[in-house]
């Protein structure tokens, strides 16, 4: 397991603030969460950040960003084996399933599953990439 990517949930303000428009590696519509991904990787830290904007009041981070504002919402690991990896932390105490997906997002080298676990007070993401 290696770090991959830090999420943060803002709005297009929080974007131009800190302008990256011309620097986003790339962007996915993620139809199953109902956010806009736009992914920037820092080369100065090697970082990865998600920038996650909540399309509609459907949105997985819509209630998020109302109640805090931009702010950091998950930090992502990379694992080998999703499945494994579901099934060693839904039997861990203190790791609370979110949910759990599959999509191809060609700036992340391919197809991806991901799941999502609630950790204290922390959203905890991890990431296999079939490249």
């Amino acid at each position: 397991m290696k770090f991959h990517h830090i999420g943060i949930v803002c709005d297009a303000r929080f974007l131009k603030k800190i302008k990256l428009h011309n620097k986003i590696n790339c962007t996915f519509i993620d139809k199953f969460q109902k956010n806009k991904l736009l992914f920037y990787l820092n080369e100065k830290n090697k970082v990865l950040y998600e920038f996650i904007f909540p399309l509609n009041k459907l949105s997985t981070t819509f209630n998020f960003l109302n109640k805090n504002g931009p702010a950091v919402h998950h930090y992502g690991f990379e694992v080998e084996n999703i499945n494994k990896v579901m099934k060693i932390y839904k039997n861990k105490k203190d790791y609370v399933f979110i949910n759990s997906y599959s999509a191809k997002i060609a700036c992340l080298g391919g197809k991806i599953k991901t799941c999502f676990f609630y950790y204290k007070k922390n959203i905890v993401e991890f990431i296999e990439i079939k490249r």
